[in-house]
């Protein structure tokens, strides 16, 4: 593992997300569109401050060490939850 830098978060979070899913590459049967939603994971949960993924990924980020220090993940589900988030940061 590598530990987390704020001068590169995408670093932390693509070996972190990589080294998850060789641990789970028993359990988990890769879908066409991985790839692109792995980019997406890392690139979102690295830089962003609210992000929306699926629910696997979501999962994903959420266990990383030190996800306090990336992005909020949402998923389907929390749709308003995020709506919520969003306003709160335009009215402070």
């Amino acid at each position: 593992p590598c530990p987390f830098h704020a001068d590169r978060p995408a670093t932390f979070v693509l070996v972190h997300l990589q080294r998850l899913l060789v641990q789970e590459a028993r359990a988990y049967q890769f879908m066409p569109h991985d790839g692109l939603d792995f980019c997406h994971a890392v690139m979102a949960a690295a830089y962003g401050s609210v992000i929306t993924l699926d629910k696997h990924w979501k999962r994903r980020v959420e266990i990383l060490p030190c996800s306090d220090q990336l992005a909020r993940t949402y998923y389907r589900p929390e749709l308003d939850h995020l709506v919520s988030t969003l306003e709160s940061l335009i009215s402070s």
